[in-house]
């Protein structure tokens, strides 16, 4: 019988992770809007946030962190003030590599998709391995103005 109420928690435990989830969603989609009004990006917001993510940085076109979601902090232990003003790379380390930073620069560079799956390391100095996906971010002239990584650990 005991048995019983435990798997009904299991459910319980699971719906509510992904209300959560749902809620961290709906933030980011509320603050990714504002900013697309802000710059005149075309860009569909909904495809972004309905991708499978754990993190969102954006950088200006010289790849400067202007904004970082909630989930950033929670992956990488650095605050929003931690990061703003900073390159992505000061979360590399000695077993980042080169070929995926390369690959992530080359697209950058050629202002076109990128992806590529890389070590960082948390505040802490712990490494984790990231799948990153960077989006150029164009505005009504077809201007790459700024960048989003959709980033997502991965074991």
């Amino acid at each position: 019988m005991l048995h019983k109420y435990l798997h009904s928690w299991d459910v319980i435990s699971t719906d509510l992770r992904m209300r959560n989830q749902r809620k961290i969603y709906r933030n980011d989609l509320e603050q990714l809007e504002a900013l697309n009004q802000e710059y005149c990006w075309s860009l569909d917001l909904d495809r972004i946030v309905s991708k499978d993510y754990d993190a969102l940085v954006l950088t200006n076109f010289n790849q400067v962190i202007e904004w970082v979601n909630g989930g950033f902090e929670r992956m990488t232990g650095y605050s929003a003030e931690e990061s703003v003003g900073r390159r992505p790379g000061f979360l590399q380390g000695p077993k980042t590599s080169e070929l995926a930073k390369r690959r992530l620069r080359t697209g950058i560079h050629e202002e076109r998709d990128a992806c590529a799956t890389l070590i960082n390391y948390r505040k802490c100095g712990n490494p984790y391995k990231c799948k990153i996906s960077i989006l150029p971010l164009k505005n009504a002239a077809l201007r790459t103005t700024h960048f989003l990584a959709i980033e997502k650990e991965v074991t």
